[in-house]
């Protein structure tokens, strides 16, 4: 005999099946179709960017442009953002076939991030069905937050720390070496680095819904303090290929500043209890 699960059943809303149950072939039949779904979103995402992948470049060069503008002032910031496309490209190729797997590669991940709504949108109307109501009313908010949360991270790795770190690392040595930026190098490590930030910046939803859960406690969040300082700083430290300070300084204050406004925030979150009636 099948086994019977609830879950989504939009196809399956008979008058035989009023309890809306499903078999684990039926799950997973589901599961695939928001999965296709989402991946056919990605899919004609990157297509988009592909047609306009000089422009697509010229964006993720503005923190090349910006580090290499001089001081870093609201000027210097503005300046790089307006400039013109450079005569001679700052990015170097050594082979061939770098340019186009290297634009592929930058074509995925911005695809990623552009299409992210939609995985987040599949993934709440796959689950949404097997929540009970109680849950569905809060589970929406936080994956939404955690949306949110992803993008700042995002932009605050792309806009400010990246910029940054492209100035300490290209200025440290004072002329004693030609500063040739190798493309597929640099455009691994902005994409990289701000998809990690991103995540990372998610983490505060996740941990505001352990403590929704009763997973975790508000007064476990903040005797946690010095143990969240220190991931923060090795969270830092994985996605910053860079042994520099003032960097692992950059990305650690607001990883943790995060942890810390998720330990205010959860002395006014009402836990639902144990996973019991669930």
């Amino acid at each position: 005999m099948a086994t019977l699960l609830r879950g989504p059943n939009q196809r399956h809303t008979v008058a035989s099946n009023r309890n809306k149950v499903m078999t684990v072939t039926q799950h997973l039949g589901e599961l695939r179709r928001r999965l296709l779904w989402a991946i056919a979103g990605t899919a004609v995402a990157a297509i988009g960017l592909a047609l306009q992948w000089r422009t697509l470049l010229r964006g993720v060069l503005f923190p090349l442009l910006f580090a290499k503008a001089g001081h870093l002032t609201w000027a210097s910031w503005r300046q790089a953002w307006e400039a013109p496309w450079p005569a001679h490209s700052p990015l170097l190729t050594l082979s061939p076939t770098e340019p186009i797997f290297t634009l592929i590669n930058l074509v995925l991940a911005a695809a990623v991030v552009v299409s992210s709504p939609l995985w987040l949108y599949e993934a709440w109307a796959y689950l949404a069905p097997v929540l009970p109501a109680r849950h569905r009313r809060w589970g929406g908010g936080y994956l939404v937050g955690g949306l949110g949360l992803f993008w700042l991270g995002t932009a605050v790795a792309f806009l400010g720390i990246i910029p940054v770190s492209l100035k300490f690392l290209l200025t440290f040595s004072g002329g004693l070496f030609a500063e040739q930026v190798r493309a597929s190098a640099y455009l691994g490590f902005v994409t990289s680095f701000s998809l990690a930030l991103g995540l990372i910046f998610a983490l505060p939803a996740l941990l505001a819904a352990a403590v929704k859960l009763g997973l975790l406690r508000a007064e476990q969040l903040q005797r946690g303090r010095r143990v969240a300082l220190f991931v923060s700083a090795f969270l830092a430290a994985l996605v910053i290929p860079s042994p520099d300070p003032l960097t692992l300084m950059a990305a650690t204050a607001p990883i943790y500043a995060l942890y810390e406004g998720t330990v205010q925030l959860a002395r006014f979150i009402r836990p639902l209890g144990t996973f019991r009636g669930v």
